[in-house]
């Protein structure tokens, strides 16, 4: 008990795991933002059913379905494709935590635009969850009078 207390006074407790956790459902579930009003334009998670890393454009309604039924297991949040694209990065699967995948910020080239993105693993001698993870990002772009395309960075 004194340990806490002291913790709390030092404002130690959240660094250690000790403060409020989020609201059940906002790390995986951004289906429930939109179902309360809330129209993010990004979805990050560590839990998805794409095994390889990789990217993809989404461009159109049918495959914007697919992408969440078939990979993040939820139904899709309305976008209007016609003003916006998507891009979703994918880590892959994971034997352990520490992994993310990142959207970077898009860069103008030649006729299009890219994307590029990065899939960064834990730090050499780093502590993580030992749990399969399979992170993800999805983020909409207004949609470019060009093309638009992927690039991994290291």
């Amino acid at each position: 008990m004194r340990t806490a207390r002291l913790l709390a006074a030092l404002g130690l407790g959240a660094c250690l795991g000790m403060g409020r956790r989020p609201p059940e459902g906002t790390m995986d579930d951004p289906a429930s933002l939109a179902a309360v009003g809330v129209s993010p334009s990004e979805w990050k998670g560590h839990s998805c059913s794409v095994s390889a890393p990789g990217a993809r454009v989404v461009s159109d309604e049918p495959s914007w379905r697919a992408l969440w039924k078939d990979s993040l297991g939820q139904e899709a949040p309305a976008v209007d494709f016609s003003r916006f694209v998507a891009v979703a990065v994918f880590a892959g699967a994971q034997r352990t935590g520490g992994w993310s995948a990142e959207l970077l910020p898009p860069e103008a080239a030649a006729g299009a635009v890219v994307v590029p993105y990065r899939v960064r693993g834990p730090a050499p001698g780093a502590f993580v969850t030992m749990a399969f993870t399979s992170p993800y990002a999805v983020r909409l772009y207004r949609k470019p009078a060009g093309g638009l395309k992927t690039e991994q960075r290291r």
